[in-house]
């Protein structure tokens, strides 16, 4: 089998075939890291391989990206890339076993306040269909969908985890304009 370093380059050259060479050559190492990384309880859940193979996935995806040199860059950003598919599992994780958990139990709301929620419910709904399309977006993937920065960026096409969290973050200073709220304190 060729060397990592001959199977970066050939891939990074369009040779044909290089790139599943370059992620054959990579799953060992990334294999090895996910028995140290992923925690036994998320292991149980979902398994190293399943996130060795949506590394391997994102790798491939991001090949043009990856700027280094050596193969030991390309191995550190593709650890890189493995520590962050954990760390969403793990949040996804911990989401769930949220949810499973009961709900406390609530005093039952007045029908005063029935109104006034339903009321400034209607009003964010206008102000969030009232967004810019990019603002509208990513208040929908992150409240509606639940999902994390990281995946908004993704589904996006943002650069970045921080390029997500500041176009939300601007988003929800325009919808607390828009119903309002100018303030910082919560309502």
């Amino acid at each position: 089998m060729p060397t990592l370093s001959k199977c970066l380059a050939d891939a990074r050259a369009g040779v044909p075939g290089a790139a599943e060479r370059l992620l054959a050559a990579l799953r060992p190492f990334l294999e090895a890291v996910a028995r140290k990384a992923v925690p036994p309880a998320l292991a149980a859940r979902c398994g190293e391989s399943d996130l060795v193979q949506e590394s391997l996935i994102d790798v491939h995806r991001d090949l043009g990206r990856f700027v280094g040199d050596s193969p030991l860059q390309f191995r550190a950003w593709a650890k890189q890339i493995l520590k962050r598919n954990v760390i969403d599992a793990l949040r996804k994780h911990a989401k769930g076993a949220a949810a499973a958990a009961p709900p406390p139990p609530a005093a039952s709301p007045s029908p005063s306040s029935v109104v006034c929620r339903a009321e400034e419910g209607g009003r964010v709904r206008d102000a969030i269909d009232a967004l810019p399309t990019e603002s509208r977006e990513v208040v929908i993937l992150r409240v509606r969908e639940g999902l994390s920065f990281v995946e908004i960026a993704r589904r996006l096409g943002l650069n970045s985890e921080d390029t997500a969290r500041m176009r939300f973050a601007r988003a929800v200073l325009a919808l607390k304009k828009s119903v309002g709220h100018d303030d910082d304190t919560p309502h």
